[in-house]
């Protein structure tokens, strides 16, 4: 719910880049996969940081390239100002999701069958 909510926000503060696709709620949706055990839950959690670290200073740098190219300074020096608020609340997310994954891989760890209830939960047999 956190993590829902912190993307959320997200999608509101930040400039909208229609060259970017930097909907974190989409793009939670295209990494589905659930740790199977503690070590695939850290695994998931570090490649969600280094992705989401490596996508937030990737955008900040497109935009103010961009920026600095069509302006120059004053239009660049806006352009970072309007994008501090998604700056800030973007590590907190990517903080969340990690969280998550690594909490999820623990409790996969100490109860194997709490996975395959869960997946087992979605599937229609009807």
């Amino acid at each position: 719910m956190l993590q829902f909510v912190a993307a959320t926000t997200y999608d509101f503060v930040a400039p909208v880049d229609h060259n970017s696709n930097s909907s974190l709620v989409l793009q939670r949706r295209r990494n589905p996969r659930r740790p199977q055990d503690f070590r695939s839950g850290v695994s998931n959690a570090w490649r969600t940081l280094t992705t989401g670290i490596g996508d937030t200073a990737g955008d900040l740098y497109n935009t103010v390239t961009r920026e600095h190219e069509e302006g120059g300074v004053a239009r660049t020096l806006g352009e970072v100002l309007r994008q501090v608020p998604g700056v800030v609340v973007r590590p907190i997310l990517i903080a969340s999701e990690a969280t998550r994954h690594v909490l999820g891989g623990v409790r996969n760890q100490l109860m194997p069958d709490a996975r395959k209830e869960e997946l087992a939960k979605y599937r229609d047999d009807t």
